[in-house]
């Protein structure tokens, strides 16, 4: 019976992998990789035991917003809400076995990890899927694959050294200590670490802590954006305070050098101004930091920061932390996903003229950049 149902599932995953190469009428990477989305929720349906008409239901349904959905953005986000609801459909009614959490973690790891298939350093990520089921074998299967997949999804691969995250919170989860005490250390850390480090120890605690429930259903609520899975990973929650552009927003691109000063003429009657201002090559710079003035009001690390800082080859490096408000830009797709980190100023009762003077003491090659403007 069981070898039937690993051919049933086999056929059924590669007709649709081949259907969902050819029904791919749009060019982004996970567009693209449609077919090994397919494969993995098959993977799902198979483990889960039960109701494989409905996967099977779940998986056609890959095909609507692919076919129907020409805005990019809804497209993405109807494949990961399908896909997310697939996983956690099959981690509620698969049996409870270490070879099912096994089996889910690998799918979801693949998930948000793999994609775009370009960006993958294959060595690293293998290192990384090792760790997470290190991570599962440590807590004996209690945990939720979605929390295993959170200690996956936040492991930098830049620098190496960082691929034994998975393999430390694996010991720390078999540390014979109360791990309320355990987790309660790692915020205390996290309040006083820099931001890259920061978001380590709160995955640390929720591996720790995490029950079914409220936190779980957060879990899989994030899992849904795994088309964007490198802005969860680095760029959650700053992404839930970050502004669109206006439409009166004018392209500036004008930068200053340390001591270099820059003038932007403003309009008549305008009676407010906002900016948005990043740094470049300022990943050094701690928050509070002043990177320079705007009508002699300071302009500050963690008002910006540096534009690329949470691309994930200089993450866990960077000392700075998202804007306030930042730049809703969200630049490539998957694992890869970045926010672009410009920050947005208001000046309130501008004169005829704003005046931005980068700091004198900048680092060599640290720049001060003036994006766009929008009055008001």
């Amino acid at each position: 019976m069981r070898g039937s149902a690993v051919a049933e599932w086999v056929a059924y995953a590669i007709v649709a992998a081949i259907a969902g190469h050819f029904v791919t009428l749009f060019p982004t990477p996970i567009d693209r990789a449609l077919p090994f989305v397919i494969v993995l929720m098959c993977v799902c349906g198979y483990v889960a035991e039960r109701f494989p008409a409905l996967f099977q239901i779940a998986v056609l349904l890959l095909f609507v917003p692919a076919i129907f959905l020409a805005d990019e953005h809804t497209r993405l986000l109807a494949y990961g809400v399908i896909a997310a609801g697939t996983f956690a459909f099959a981690v509620a009614v698969a049996p409870n076995t270490l070879r099912g959490w096994l089996t889910f973690t690998v799918v979801g790891v693949l998930l948000l990890r793999w994609i775009p298939f370009s960006q993958v350093v294959v060595w690293r990520e293998v290192v990384v899927l090792v760790g997470a089921i290190a991570v599962a074998l440590a807590a004996q299967a209690r945990l939720p694959a979605p929390h295993l997949l959170a200690v996956a999804l936040a492991t930098p691969i830049f620098p190496a050294r960082m691929l034994l995250f998975p393999f430390f919170v694996a010991v720390v989860l078999l540390i014979p200590v109360p791990r309320i005490a355990t987790a309660g250390a790692f915020a205390v850390a996290a309040c006083f670490a820099r931001y890259s480090i920061a978001v380590l120890c709160v995955v640390v605690i929720i591996a720790l802590i995490s029950r079914p429930g409220l936190l779980h259903a957060i879990a899989i609520a994030l899992f849904a954006l795994w088309p964007w899975s490198g802005i969860v990973a680095r760029g959650f929650p700053a992404i839930l305070f970050a502004e669109p552009a206006f439409a009166n927003s004018v392209p500036v691109w004008m930068a200053a050098g340390r001591g270099q000063s820059l003038s932007i003429d403003v309009p008549p009657d305008t009676h407010a101004v906002t900016i948005t201002a990043s740094a470049s090559n300022a990943t050094a710079l701690k928050p509070g930091r002043v990177v320079g003035w705007v009508d002699g009001k300071p302009i500050r690390i963690g008002e910006i920061a540096d534009f690329g800082f949470m691309r994930r080859e200089h993450f866990f490096a960077s000392r700075n932390r998202p804007p306030r408000t930042p730049l809703a830009d969200v630049h490539e797709y998957g694992a890869s996903a970045w926010l672009h980190t410009a920050g947005r100023i208001r000046v309130s009762h501008p004169m005829n003229s704003l005046r931005f003077t980068a700091a004198a003491d900048l680092p060599p090659g640290t720049r001060l950049q003036i994006e766009a403007v929008e009055f008001e």
